[in-house]
């Protein structure tokens, strides 16, 4: 399973601009989802940890946003058959200094099968 592209997708289905990477024109407001590291388990278990990391243009409207984002996570992820939520680790401050741009982040570790 191509976890990124799935929750990638996932979340664009609830309105936010989600990109894999920063892009060369940026939203005033706009969401990057990557996976950061992943074990394996027996079988077509995997344990991805996921950091998604909300932009903005200020650190109220990033911080509700990363709210409202692990808000949904919470109350509707586990809805996907073959992924589950372990763990959520923020929303916390997570400023950008080479750009000067308000950031937050959340960082997931998931359990997934295929």
């Amino acid at each position: 399973m191509n976890i990124e592209k799935r929750l990638i997708s996932w979340l664009s289905g609830y309105g936010y601009d989600v990109y894999h990477r920063v892009p060369v024109e940026r939203p005033d407001e706009f969401v990057t989802l990557q996976k950061e590291t992943s074990s394996h388990g027996a079988g077509k278990i995997e344990y991805p940890c996921v950091a998604i990391q909300v932009w903005g243009t200020s650190d109220s409207s990033v911080s509700d946003t990363a709210e409202d984002i692990v808000k949904l996570i919470k109350f509707h992820l586990n809805e996907q058959d073959d992924i589950s939520v372990k763990g959520i680790t923020g929303a916390y401050d997570y400023f950008d200094d080479d750009s000067k741009t308000p950031r937050y982040q959340i960082v997931l570790d998931l359990v997934t099968t295929s």
